[in-house]
């Protein structure tokens, strides 16, 4: 018993378009499309230079907000404009950014570690003394102690580390560091 499949059989249909003909057609759709937004968006009256994004790139720039507050304006978001009229009126006033910083500069200048290593270790010494069975506090102390230069401070913090958890693994190399520091 030969029971052999019937096979469908499909007509051929021919291409209507050779698959080049098809991309040149496809290519030039898209490019008709591109220009005649160009077109309607000139047409229109706005240049399309302004991107509302840039005020992430330069939040303090207030040439970029008074952009994004006309476009707002022209497109008619009109809270979405009065807003940002509201945060350039803030700029103008402050110049100020979080931490004070007017710039990224002065942002830089207030992090410096001549600046920020003394409250650091101000505050984990008020730390030690509120809880003095913390390990992380000592380590921490031990640490800023070492940037600011102060070996003797260091190691007997480590220690106080040590003394609190014996096993603390980075509480050992930390010592070997400190002690591998005072040799000549």
């Amino acid at each position: 018993m030969n029971s052999a499949i019937p096979r469908l059989k499909f007509p051929h249909i021919p291409r209507f378009f050779s698959a080049i003909t098809e991309n040149i057609l496809l290519w030039g759709s898209i490019s008709a499309v591109v220009a005649l937004n160009v077109l309607l968006l000139r047409s229109s009256g706005r240049t399309g230079t302004l991107n509302p994004l840039s005020v992430f790139t330069d939040p303090l720039s207030i040439t970029e907000h008074e952009g994004v507050a006309q476009m707002l304006g022209r497109e008619g978001f009109v809270r979405g404009s009065e807003r940002e009229r509201a945060y350039i009126a803030f700029l103008r006033n402050t110049r100020t950014n979080i931490l004070g910083a007017a710039s990224v500069q002065d942002y830089q200048g207030a992090v410096r570690p001549d600046t920020v290593l003394p409250h650091a270790l101000a505050f984990w010494t008020s730390v030690i003394r509120e809880k003095p069975d913390y390990r992380d506090a000592y380590i921490s102390l031990a640490a800023i102690q070492y940037q600011l230069g102060d070996l003797a401070g260091a190691k007997t913090a480590i220690r106080s580390a040590l003394s609190l958890d014996p096993n603390n693994k980075p509480a050992r190399e930390m010592l070997t560091l400190i002690t591998g520091a005072e040799l000549p």
